[in-house]
């Protein structure tokens, strides 16, 4: 994450234990614990990324397309992008954050490589059936 305060620009790499921080000024790294209100967002993207996770099996189980969940991920990767957006709302400091996202190209990675095998019936053509209209022709042998 990119931030600047009074002109100080500093590089922050953000984990869930830690933040390492470079000042561009200083020329020097810091690297400390993070406070117990970072955490709070932790269960937030725990989620998120158990949801994509989830979206992958269904994947696989032929239960939706690859394109959704392929989208599901770029969300779930953007969440740190939105967080920096209202945190540069809430201060006077403007945050870039830019993901890196390593679960979202192993699962592009592991859908290309190793698609699902086909139903003969998708899940598609299963709801559509479903709730369409039922036709049933009856022929006798006298027509």
């Amino acid at each position: 994450m990119n931030s600047t305060v009074s002109g100080l620009y500093s590089v922050n790499i953000y984990s869930v234990a830690w933040v390492a921080t470079y000042y561009v000024l200083f020329d020097n790294w810091v690297i400390m614990l993070t406070s117990p209100v970072d955490w709070f967002s932790f269960p937030f993207a725990l989620f998120l990324r158990f949801l994509f996770v989830y979206q992958i099996k269904r994947y696989y189980d032929n239960k939706t397309t690859m394109n959704r969940a392929l989208l599901l991920g770029l969300l779930v990767e953007c969440e740190s992008v939105f967080i920096g957006i209202l945190v540069s709302l809430s201060y006077y400091y403007l945050v870039i954050g830019i993901p890196i996202p390593l679960l979202l190209l192993s699962a592009l990675y592991l859908m290309k490589r190793n698609p699902p095998e086909e139903d003969p019936q998708s899940w598609a053509e299963e709801s559509s059936n479903e709730w369409g209209p039922k036709i049933i022709i009856n022929r006798s042998e006298g027509d």
